[in-house]
């Protein structure tokens, strides 16, 4: 994730979070199973990755970024 962070620096942020000492975080953002990243764009999330899959992810996070 923070090769992600770096390769795309100034387009996206990474923020982590952990679930069990923000359970009401984790809730209001719509998390059901971990790990779950959440691309967010205006306070809404915009596209959610569920599961250890790296290709998936990074896929995700090159969409996103180009889209910003």
């Amino acid at each position: 994730v923070e090769g992600l962070a770096s390769q795309h620096a100034g387009r996206v942020r990474v923020v982590t979070l952990d679930a069990d000492a923000a359970p009401r975080a984790a809730q209001r953002l719509g998390v059901r199973s971990l790990p779950s990243f959440l691309l967010i764009a205006d306070g809404k999330v915009q596209h959610a990755v569920t599961g250890a899959d790296a290709a998936k992810l990074r896929s995700a996070v090159a969409s996103f970024a180009a889209a910003g």
